[in-house]
């Protein structure tokens, strides 16, 4: 992942933003991939379990265990929306090098994490 991300990175010139729009760029296929991630990360999963187990998630019946899930939908919904306006309202100021650079920076770190991770992983 990282030496594909630092290759695309490094790979062509600087360029303006693209103008076209890609069929994964829709904000149904954005919202889908952020749903997927969310649902397969170990930690997330962990956590909201604790959560649950923590509050006594549905010992109140349907209606508690609804309204726990409602909540828990409507927190990630707003989290996500902050997140994201931010981040593009950033990313809207940046010039095409500069997002390069932290592409670069990025990418050297996850492959140094990786590197990392394998060295822990090998260690026992």
């Amino acid at each position: 992942m990282a030496a594909r991300s630092l290759r695309s990175a490094l790979g062509g010139p600087v360029r303006e933003a693209r103008k076209e729009v890609h069929p994964a760029d829709t904000p149904a296929m954005a919202f889908g991939s952020m749903v997927g991630l969310t649902l397969t990360n170990p930690a997330t999963i962990l956590s909201f379990a604790a959560l649950f187990a923590s509050i006594g998630a549905g010992t109140g019946g349907t209606t508690g265990a609804a309204l726990v899930v409602a909540g828990v939908f409507a927190g990630s919904v707003a989290w996500w929306a902050i997140l994201t306006g931010a981040v593009a309202g950033f990313r809207a100021r940046l010039t095409p090098g500069v997002v390069r650079g932290f592409n670069v920076v990025s990418s050297l770190a996850i492959g140094a994490f990786g590197i990392i991770a394998i060295g822990l992983g090998l260690a026992g």
